[in-house]
């Protein structure tokens, strides 16, 4: 097998998008009960 898994690629990948998409939830729900 050559270069990284294809599988595991991905996996880190929608990992990420999903880690930006708890921060930007986060800061929104941090924002509106600081309001």
């Amino acid at each position: 097998k050559i270069g990284p898994d294809p599988r595991n690629f991905n996996q880190r990948v929608s990992l990420g998008r999903n880690d930006l998409l708890i921060r930007t939830f986060l800061r929104a729900t941090y924002r509106e009960s600081k309001a």
